[in-house]
């Protein structure tokens, strides 16, 4: 304990800069990383690492003020470790956050007021803890604290303007007031990665309006059409790399501060930053330091070259940043460009995924059927009465795959084209008709989202689960891949629903509607899905009888029973395709800045630089805008036809 009383000042100064450098690193890795194992540890870093600043800077002010009214040993401590006070600069640097993380969730950007007001009350008791301390005598030690302030005050402020910049009025005044960048004119027949990357920056701003919450007709006309006129190039072999870079610069964007550094006033406040902190190291090297503590001096000099690393390594972020090699393209910087390009083009090569590339998997039948025993009934009913009962049911039932993104992304462009086309008056000639799930899907679609989804997905899991390798219409070249893919559809929608219900445009019913059906089948304890499909087909005088959902996946399964299995096969996946089209144009772009780009993750070269989530959602919802938001969910059956 005495240990702690007489070095607790020291440990507070190292552990605040060892969150800044954990921050660091695991703010570029938490954005292609879905595993809780690493984003709690970063959560907790990120809250921890302003408490901890804070109170440091509380302990130095009650320090010295303590040492000022009092002798004895609190004087003589407080004498014997001057130098602590120097430190108190630094600490507005930490306070400054870190490029690669400003924030951990979208309601982090819309408390840049909060994140104002401590600016100028830390930088106040900053102020107050140099100019009380003994050090203020020093003149050396004291020009140094001032060019180190003024570095942390900076980075204080380049945070508040990052946090500004990506809160929901900032995107939104941003969208409409920004002109396209002075970049080199993008080729669209260039499918190269460096088109690919050309052609991502240049629709940032009609990006960025879409996730501001515009629509296509709300954006300016020169941008609108811009996105239109180019519109072709997603139906390239590269159109999933598109997408994933311009989600990825909308990540930066919205959770580090790429956006600041983007532009020439941020990168000036950058460069006077540093050259201040240059300043200062030197004025401290040169100063006289025989009555200071060698420890204290250790942990100074510690301080200093933590700053000057973790510069250096922003640099090199920025070097690799798409921005910076368009930048430098423009200006006919060719060398640099090329520098650039290389270490952009190194790290992150063409072939490696610029996300998680896994989506989420929530299947509810069986959910219910793991839960059959004693021992976890047992324990759902003790999480019942907790209170953590869906985050225990979210983690054991829910899962996450590998995305098969260019299979479903292909599906997504057959059913986006013609409403692209019409949009533009251009006969595309006549449509193939398709096979449908009968009538019943139609009146099912004009309900009630979540009661689609549910209804959908209790059809598409019984009706799987009858396609077996034994059935004699099972065909394993042609079935198995659309029964694989209308599985994963269907379960990622449920998953949705179930796990984050705020990126669908559902009601509170969805709850009601899920618990309806939970106690229906839990009720009848079945083992296996062939027994729920057997009891299911029975209707009115089965065990389900008065539920509606129920009801009405029974009254598809009649419907599609004479079909061949490899047309309603066909006909389920391009239903789930459609619906997901829809739930991603209707999706609340607040929900999908917080969902998309902090739930999943995405990785992505930082402009310097929350999961973004580039799930089967977010990639949809890029082409969903030409849809034009429909207002039933009916339209999804002409894709069909």
């Amino acid at each position: 304990m005495q240990f702690w009383n007489d070095w607790e000042i020291q440990l507070l100064v190292l552990l605040s800069f060892t969150l800044q450098i954990f921050l660091f690193f695991t703010g570029v890795f938490r954005r292609c990383s879905t595993s809780m194992l690493l984003r709690l540890p970063i959560w907790l870093a990120y809250l921890g690492a302003d408490i901890v600043a804070v109170y440091a800077l509380g302990f130095m002010s009650r320090r010295e003020d303590t040492a000022s009214r009092c002798h004895g040993r609190d004087a003589t401590e407080a004498a014997s470790h001057p130098l602590v006070f120097f430190w108190a600069p630094f600490l507005l640097i930490h306070l400054g956050g870190q490029d690669t993380i400003t924030a951990f969730a979208m309601e982090d950007n819309n408390l840049w007021l909060r994140h104002l007001l401590n600016l100028v009350v830390q930088v106040g008791l900053a102020l107050y803890v140099f100019w009380s301390s003994s050090l203020r005598h020093d003149l050396q030690l004291l020009a140094a604290a001032i060019f180190v302030s003024l570095a942390g005050i900076i980075k204080y402020w380049e945070r508040i303007w990052a946090l500004k910049s990506a809160s929901q009025g900032g995107l939104r005044s941003s969208t409409l007031s920004e002109q396209k960048q002075q970049l080199p004119q993008v080729n669209l027949e260039d499918v190269t990665y460096s088109g690919i990357v050309r052609f991502a920056l240049h629709t940032t701003v009609v990006v960025r309006g879409f996730f501001a919450g515009f629509t296509l007709t709300e954006l300016e006309d020169d941008h609108s059409g811009n996105f239109l006129t180019d519109f072709d190039i997603y139906y390239t072999d590269q159109a999933q790399k598109v997408v994933e870079m311009e989600l990825g610069i909308m990540y930066d964007d919205l959770y580090s501060k790429a956006i600041v550094l983007r532009t020439w006033s941020g990168v000036m406040l950058r460069f006077v930053s540093q050259l201040s902190t240059v300043v200062a190291f030197g004025i401290f090297i040169a100063s006289s330091k025989q009555r200071h503590g060698g420890v204290d001096v250790g942990i100074t000099y510690v301080l200093f070259i933590g700053v000057f690393f973790l510069e250096i390594c922003s640099m090199i972020m920025m070097m690799m940043s798409p921005w910076t090699w368009e930048f430098l393209e423009a200006r006919k910087c060719h060398m640099p460009a090329r520098m650039s390009w290389y270490v952009l083009s190194t790290v992150f090569p063409s072939t490696r995924a610029l996300w998680s590339n896994s989506i989420g998997q929530y299947n509810l039948l069986s959910s219910y059927i793991r839960d059959q025993s004693g021992f976890f009934k047992l324990l759902a009913k003790v999480m019942v009465v907790v209170g953590l009962d869906k985050m225990w049911s979210d983690f054991r039932h829910s899962s996450r795959i590998k995305a098969n993104t260019k299979e479903i992304l292909a599906c997504v462009q057959h059913q986006v084209k013609p409403f692209f086309y019409s949009r533009r008056v251009i006969k595309t000639g006549p449509q193939t008709n398709r096979p449908d799930l009968g009538p019943t899907l139609k009146i099912l679609l004009g309900l009630p989202l979540e009661y689609a989804i549910l209804t959908l997905h209790l059809f598409t899991d019984l009706l799987l689960s009858d396609c077996v390798p034994g059935n004699a219409d099972y065909d394993p070249t042609q079935s198995h891949h659309l029964k694989d893919m209308s599985e994963k559809l269907s379960n990622y929608m449920i998953y949705l629903l179930v796990v984050n219900p705020s990126m669908l445009p559902v009601t509170g019913t969805a709850r009601e509607a899920l618990a309806q059906v939970s106690k229906a089948i839990r009720d009848c304890r079945f083992n296996n899905k062939k027994d729920i499909r057997d009891e299911v087909v029975k209707g009115e005088t089965g065990k389900f009888a008065g539920i509606q959902q129920l009801e009405v996946v029974k009254s598809i399964l009649d419907h599609v029973g004479p079909l061949p299995l490899h047309d309603t096969l066909l006909a389920t996946r391009d239903t789930w395709v459609g619906l997901l089209l829809y739930v991603a144009g209707k999706s609340r772009a607040a929900a999908r800045q917080r969902s998309q780009l902090k739930r999943e993750g995405v990785c992505i070269p930082q402009t310097q630089i929350d999961r973004t989530n580039c799930t089967q959602s977010s990639i949809s919802s890029r082409w969903s805008i030409l849809l034009n938001h429909p207002s039933s969910l009916t339209r999804i059956e002409k894709v069909n036809q």
